[in-house]
């Protein structure tokens, strides 16, 4: 479903006035101010009212096409390396390894941390380059490192 939005014209004054574009999401309001007086078509900066009417509805219309999108709590790397590090110190080690699944899961679980594969990769590289953890080669275990 897209968020409305609605164009409004004020004109409280005859000829002069403004269109007023209201997203009803909370984001700020954007006004077109137009005047049709001859001596206010001096100022360079104010609209004809059509050219106004025209903005705020082009405005809107390419708002309303907009996605819109929540900023990723884990596409900070050093955020999603030290969820990740919470969740391997949760993990009871089997011989001194963590099975990688053991904290990919609920990471990227949607009942868990809701991350993605790419948030993942780049916290446990980040994990391991501040030397956190130990990543083995085949990728299938870490190691906590003592720290």
């Amino acid at each position: 479903m897209t968020t409305p939005i609605t164009i409004k014209k004020h004109e409280l004054v005859p000829d002069t006035g403004s269109y007023k574009v209201r997203f009803a999401d909370g984001r700020p309001s954007v006004y077109f101010y137009w005047g049709d007086l001859p001596g206010r078509r001096l100022r360079p900066d104010l609209l004809t009212r059509n050219e106004a009417e025209a903005k705020a509805k082009e405005l809107a219309r390419r708002r309303q096409r907009m996605k819109h999108v929540e900023t990723r709590h884990f596409a900070d790397p050093q955020v999603a390396a030290r969820k990740l590090l919470e969740l391997a110190a949760g993990v009871e080690p089997v011989n001194g390894r963590i099975h990688i699944e053991k904290i990919n899961a609920p990471f990227l679980s949607r009942n868990g941390c809701k991350a993605t594969g790419p948030e993942f990769g780049t916290g446990i590289q980040h994990a391991v380059e501040r030397g956190w953890l130990e990543l083995h080669e085949s990728g299938t275990f870490v190691r906590l490192n003592q720290g």
